[in-house]
């Protein structure tokens, strides 16, 4: 496929990015090959080790799989001590945090949930049968829904989620034992102006700015909505995206599939683009549909996924209305420390919506 020549701006338009498709900041890595992290995670744990009593300082990331944090290493280095019961909070969104302070509103009370061990979880059943036909469908429900965006607004998400990580010191994913870090309950306001560098997170009752100053904000409305609406050309702009050295132990097909789930988990879409995404998904070789598979919040639903190194990444729709309700990340092949259904990630997005005000949730006025 050739690449896309950028299109001149019409009157009131915002000029089409020149470049690929943005990618997600955080490498989806395969369970047995993780070494070239081990040095930076090893680390990680000494600094949180030596800060365990201050503030965390995280790094959050717009989706939540492998937490390379501080709190996530402290847990890691702390399972074995506790008997596999993990005290702590997970990481997660892109760009850095700071604060502590707490904020009334958020989707917990600020207390300290613990760890419990590795979930293992019922698999459904994938087909390549009716996949294309599936993600039309999805396709179609996601052009009917309309929003209107000014730069001056915020896309807001209520979501909950959770990880697996390592049970022992020292050891990488997919090496040893793993445990459920804690469900982070969040709200999230995401900036819409392409230029704004500052969100905002509520995390288990803990208010903290959203610096996206370091990794920008390419999911702004008025960007996305600029982007290729043809599924061909669309698909040409996310592989030219992927680089290359990002996404240790998996294949392109895979990061592609990763990097489309990447905007659909964590950005507000323009119709046309939401609807061409899921057309571009079905060119992707590997995606299949599973008939059963349900989100953190409990709710069940059908999935698109497609299976990379023994692990399967699913996004959850609602089998009536075809809304996103969220993702997991689920082993469907057994190692010597995974089991086939084994939970490596799991998350649900109970409220999205955009509002005018950092801070202010849909039905009230900051």
């Amino acid at each position: 496929m050739n690449a896309i020549p950028p299109r001149p701006a019409g009157p009131g338009e915002h000029p089409e990015p020149s470049g690929p498709l943005p990618v997600p900041a955080v490498p989806d890595l395969s369970a047995d090959r993780h070494h070239v992290l081990r040095e930076h995670l090893m680390s990680e744990i000494r600094t949180a080790r030596e800060s365990e009593r201050s503030p965390a300082r995280r790094r959050p990331l717009l989706r939540f799989y492998l937490p390379l944090t501080a709190v996530a290493a402290a847990a890691c280095a702390t399972a074995l001590v506790v008997g596999g019961v993990v005290p702590g909070v997970p990481g997660g969104p892109g760009g850095s945090v700071s604060g502590g302070g707490t904020a009334a509103g958020a989707g917990g009370t600020g207390a300290t949930p613990r760890s419990t061990a590795a979930t293992v979880v019922e698999l459904g059943t994938a087909s390549s049968d009716g996949v294309v036909r599936q993600l039309e469908r999805i396709s179609l429900a996601a052009a009917k829904r309309t929003a209107q965006v000014r730069a001056d607004q915020f896309a807001y998400q209520r979501r909950m989620q959770a990880g697996s990580i390592p049970a022992l010191e020292r050891t990488m994913p997919g090496e040893g034992p793993m445990v459920l870090t804690p469900m982070a309950h969040r709200q999230i306001w995401i900036p819409q102006d392409p230029r704004g560098n500052h969100g905002l997170i509520i995390e288990n009752g803990v208010s903290e700015d959203w610096d996206l100053t370091a990794t920008g904000n390419p999911y702004a409305y008025g960007l996305l909505a600029a982007y290729p609406t043809d599924p061909d050309e669309l698909l040409t702009k996310i592989y030219a995206g992927l680089g290359s050295g990002l996404h240790d132990g998996t294949t392109r097909d895979q990061q592609a599939f990763n990097a489309v789930g990447e905007i659909l988990d964590g950005a507000v879409l323009p119709p046309d683009l939401g609807a061409a995404l899921y057309r571009a998904v079905a060119k992707i070789p590997g995606v299949v549909l599973v008939d059963r598979a349900q989100d953190a919040a409990g709710r069940t639903g059908i999935a698109v996924a497609r299976e990379d190194d023994g692990a399967r990444t699913e996004w959850i729709f609602d089998p009536e209305t075809l809304e996103y309700l969220g993702e997991r990340k689920v082993q469907v092949k057994a190692t010597r420390w995974l089991r086939p259904g084994t939970l490596l990630s799991t998350s649900a997005v109970l409220e999205s919506a955009i509002v005018d005000g950092k801070g202010e949730v849909p039905g009230t006025r900051s």
